[in-house]
């Protein structure tokens, strides 16, 4: 899978498509598609750039031009229960809204 940082993502006018990947219940890394293809996003280092909450995601994108903002998650149920593994992905994605969400209790 391609790889760019955010520092790379300045390059592009306008992100076709953003997506937020739900690792687990509170971890969330980042994809682009740019150019028609996924990209991973990722630290300086080379790491992928992974947070606890999807709108410390939400805020680094900020500065960027979106057209379409997705929560993606790709269920292990069959996996969990021994179910083999099927000929169709079982992902879900979720349009959102590209405001951040106010913080609870504020």
């Amino acid at each position: 899978m391609k790889t760019l940082t955010l520092k790379q993502l300045e390059k592009h006018n306008r992100l076709e498509k953003v997506i937020i990947e739900s690792l687990d219940s509170s971890l969330y890394r980042l994809l682009v598609l740019v150019e028609g293809e996924e990209a991973l996003v990722t630290e300086k280092n080379g790491a992928s750039l992974v947070k606890r909450n999807q709108n410390d995601l939400r805020e680094l994108l900020a500065p960027f031009a979106i057209a379409s903002l997705v929560l993606r998650h790709q269920s292990a149920y069959d996996e969990m229960i021994g179910q083999p593994v099927r000929s169709e992905s079982n992902r879900l994605e979720i349009p959102l809204g590209k405001n951040v969400m106010p913080e609870m209790g504020a």
